[in-house]
């Protein structure tokens, strides 16, 4: 019999549990989304004789997961988080052509079990904490901009309530970014890592929180160009035969991250001297504007991440130095 593998997949209320042994065999069940039905996921297990260091997978689409995850892993089981699309292509490359809880709970187990990737490990309690406020702000930030784009062709008497609702959710962005500094002086490691990524040109405290925040957990053996690919921050080449298209970024990622070093990637390419002479590099080399910032969002996502790495600051003359 083979090596089983788990596969979840998740609903608000529910999820739907497949322990996958071959293409042929696989068992299922149905448990609740709460710590008993965590409880009852363990008994079931055991029950079909499956000890610690089960493969477990579960896609990344919402927060649903968080609570089994955490569970999983804390009982010694190896858990992976999926993006949706490969898993969705995987399905159509296996040819299913039914689209049910079950279905796709069997397919995810199957994907684990003939894919290698990257392990999940548990934020802290304090990353966990940063990345509530940092997303919060991000959200109210996207409602100030269009609550500001409406007003630009609001009437009367509207316009004074979007001016109100606008004024409020300006406060609590403050507010917001208090209860982050706050949250960073009670937070000595946090506040560390901030401090060495606010020593990158271009990158202000709120971006430097939210990179922190958004990050999984960094070690001296990271790949830097892992973490730009899981980000989106890598470019998408399409060629066929004698045809070449425009290279874009896959955008197949963290949001958040791709959003914080928007801003910085800006300042970067005018006030940063080695991101602007990177950036004149590729403006002669024939590039677009938006491939320029792209290309510095992702150099300094891989700069971040080798600060963190090193757990230093960063040198401005790096790049002239000989090892």
């Amino acid at each position: 019999m083979n090596t089983p593998t788990l596969g979840l997949d998740m609903a608000k209320l529910t999820f739907v549990a497949a322990l996958w042994f071959g293409p042929k065999h696989s068992i299922r069940s149905s448990f609740e989304n709460t710590r008993s039905g965590y409880r009852k996921l363990s008994r079931w297990l055991k029950t079909h004789c499956v000890g610690p260091g089960l493969r477990v997978g579960v896609e990344s689409t919402s927060t649903y997961a968080d609570g089994v995850v955490e569970w999983l892993y804390n009982e010694g089981h190896e858990v992976y988080l999926l993006n949706a699309e490969r898993t969705a292509f995987y399905a159509r490359s296996l040819g299913q052509r039914n689209k049910t809880d079950p279905a796709d709970a069997d397919m995810i187990a199957a994907f684990v079990a003939t894919h290698e990737g990257t392990r999940w490990q548990p934020l802290s309690p304090e990353q966990k904490h940063l990345r509530s406020l940092t997303r919060t702000r991000h959200q109210l930030t996207g409602v100030a901009t269009e609550l500001s784009n409406q007003l630009r062709t609001a009437s009367e008497p509207g316009r004074a309530a979007l001016q109100a609702v606008l004024r409020k959710v300006r406060e609590q962005i403050a507010a917001l970014v208090r209860q982050i500094k706050e949250h960073l002086r009670q937070a000595p490691i946090l506040a560390r890592h901030v401090g060495h990524l606010i020593t990158i040109k271009g990158i202000a405290l709120i971006t430097a929180a939210t990179i922190v925040a958004e990050l999984p957990p960094i070690t001296p053996d990271t790949d830097p160009r892992t973490i730009c690919g899981w980000a989106g921050l890598t470019p998408r080449r399409f060629q066929s035969g004698q045809s070449e298209w425009r290279s874009r970024l896959s955008r197949k990622g963290n949001q958040y991250l791709r959003d914080a070093l928007y801003m910085p990637a800006l300042v970067a390419k005018r006030h940063n001297p080695l991101l602007k002479a990177f950036a004149q590099r590729l403006a002669a080399a024939g590039k677009s504007h938006p491939a320029i910032l792209g290309a510095i969002s992702h150099k300094m996502l891989r700069i971040a991440v080798g600060l963190l790495r090193s757990d230093a600051d960063f040198d401005p003359d790096w790049s002239f130095q000989r090892t």
